[in-house]
């Protein structure tokens, strides 16, 4: 114990001899995400984002140059950008090093910068920024009434020159006829759900805490958040949102301009139950209940070769049951320490994956080109013949900006998932974490064709008509699996699922939005005799709330 206790202390104190900034995320919600990418892909910037959330330091990196390139810029977009230089102000000081040692509280008013803050403390060793997170969403489902709401708190800073943190708390419920408890076949984060005997109600929470030391060419991070690996509007196939945020540790690395370096080692939530660790408690018929250790562990090294070009190399492990110290290991070659561990025995063995990408932003003018490919499972010798062990899913996509007209995006994508990837015959192994996959949330045997137009009117108000169409197989058994010749590509009774929408939102000042959005689905399942069921749903959406 003691001899830990000294490693630590020496690895900390190692890291803080390097400090030089703070670091603290900006959630996956915010509105500066759709900003930078579309600046980003204009060449106004180099933009990195394959790995997400990024840091406010970095944001506010990107916007100042930005500033410097306004001619570049549509007029809508330097109305947005002075919006953002508002917000990152304290950053954006910081980086030009004339950050105010002066000590100021602010409360329910505007900041020095303009931007509203509900409160506000700053002096030379702390800095803090709260904000309410209050909602409600009113619609109809068909024709039944649906309500969601929800309240809570956000607030980031930063501690010295050395530490940076983020607090996201929010505490939701809904009430209607149609709720969804599964969050099955759509986009929206899962959620982990009370009042499971309820019909018409449900009540789940949400928290996001992460605390970040930095260095002049990295940091580390410890805490519960969410982590996206890739691109696309419609899902994501490595590691996506549509999980429940897990416990981490994140290590972000970039020692030269075209080298960067990523690790993540996460716990999971297996819902498997640990028949072990069972064990009655005083109240009658009532037991204590353990689940089983679930683990994530990933790695990746992204390579710019050139401007605007990114390439990326990672792997993944799903474990269980205990903590392995192999994997623990940034560098360590995930898969070959699981041939050690298990001693090449399967049963005792993991699942790892690897997986590859590419993206392009500007090389075609105010173009983004991205493809993503995981490699759940690959038979080299056989890789093209019809029947083969290949568990692969890919996934490829582009969008432009400015184009016919300024301020208009075009989107398109498309997504495949061939059959049993994700999947694993010992239950603590999938490829998820509270019973959604870590991927993209159309599960496997799959695919998904995306589209999206989406047009910004006015400072913080944008509109967005979109639709997909996806297909899906059936689930097939483990035995098909593991057999030499896989099933073929959506077998078994096909699930088609055609969603449509229009999407209006408005961001009035910083973090108060109002959004409508109105949304078709219409869903065919396949019958044994080959004829399909069809129903349609329309659901009508307006929501009012502050904070993202």
């Amino acid at each position: 114990m003691h001899r830990q206790r000294f490693i630590f202390f020496f690895l900390f104190s190692f890291l803080f001899s390097f400090c030089y900034s703070q670091i603290s995320f900006e959630p996956l919600r915010s509105s500066v995400y759709p900003f930078i990418s579309s600046l980003g892909q204009k060449g106004v910037f180099e933009l990195e984002d394959q790995i997400l959330p990024l840091s406010r330091i970095k944001m506010a990196t990107l916007l100042l140059q930005a500033n410097l390139k306004k001619d570049r810029l549509t007029p809508l977009e330097r109305e947005e950008l002075q919006f953002y230089l508002e917000d990152f102000d304290y950053e954006i000081k910081k980086l030009e090093n004339a950050r105010d040692t002066l000590t100021y509280l602010n409360y329910c008013r505007y900041d020095r910068a303009g931007r509203w803050r509900l409160f506000a403390y700053s002096d030379s060793l702390f800095h803090v920024n709260v904000s309410p997170v209050i909602g409600i969403v009113k619609g109809r489902q068909n024709d039944d009434s649906f309500q969601r709401q929800w309240n809570g708190l956000y607030f980031y800073g930063y501690l010295g020159n050395h530490i940076g943190f983020t607090f996201d708390f929010s505490n939701a419920g809904e009430r209607g006829i149609n709720i969804d408890r599964e969050r099955s076949f759509t986009a929206e984060p899962g959620i982990i759900p009370k009042n499971a005997g309820s019909t018409n109600q449900i009540d789940f929470n949400e928290i996001n805490v992460m605390t970040t030391f930095s260095w002049r060419w990295g940091h580390i991070s410890v805490g519960k958040n969410k982590f996206e690996w890739g691109y696309g509007n419609s899902g994501r196939i490595v590691a996506s949102d549509k999980p429940p945020s897990y416990p981490q540790v994140r290590l972000d690395i970039k020692p030269v301009d075209w080298l960067r370096f990523n690790y993540l080692h996460a716990w999971l939530n297996s819902g498997v139950i640990d028949s072990t660790g069972l064990y009655q408690t005083e109240l009658v018929n009532k037991q204590r209940i353990l689940y089983r250790n679930k683990y994530f562990a990933s790695h990746t090294v992204t390579i710019r070769p050139s401007k605007g070009l990114y390439f990326s190399l990672g792997e993944s492990v799903v474990y269980a049951d205990r903590l392995v110290f192999a994997y623990l290991q940034p560098l360590m070659f995930f898969r070959a320490a699981d041939h050690y561990i298990s001693k090449q025995n399967n049963n005792a063995g993991e699942n790892s994956q690897f997986f590859f990408a590419v993206t392009s932003r500007n090389h075609i003018p105010r173009t983004h080109l991205f493809a993503t490919l995981l490699i759940d499972e690959i038979n080299l010798r056989d890789m093209f013949s019809n029947k083969n062990r290949n568990q692969l899913g890919y996934q490829a996509g582009a969008s432009v900006v400015d184009f016919p007209v300024n301020n208009l995006k075009l989107t398109t994508e498309y997504t495949r998932i061939l059959p049993y990837v994700y999947r694993h015959y010992i239950p603590t192994l999938t490829y998820e974490s509270d019973s959604y996959p870590l991927g993209h949330w159309i599960g496997h045997n799959a695919d998904l064709i995306y589209g999206a137009v989406t047009y910004r009117i006015i400072r913080g108000l944008s509109a967005s008509v979109w639709g997909q169409y996806f297909r899906k197989g059936e689930d097939g058994t483990v035995q098909e699996q593991y057999s030499k010749n896989q099933p073929d590509f959506l077998f078994g009774l096909h699930s088609n699922r055609t969603y449509s929408g229009v999407d209006l939102k408005y961001e009035i000042i910083h973090e108060l939005y109002v959004r409508g959005q109105i949304e078709w689905i219409r869903t065919s399942l396949e019958q044994e005799d080959g004829h399909f069921l069809d129903t349609n749903m329309r659901h009508i959406y307006l929501s009012v709330y502050y904070g993202m």
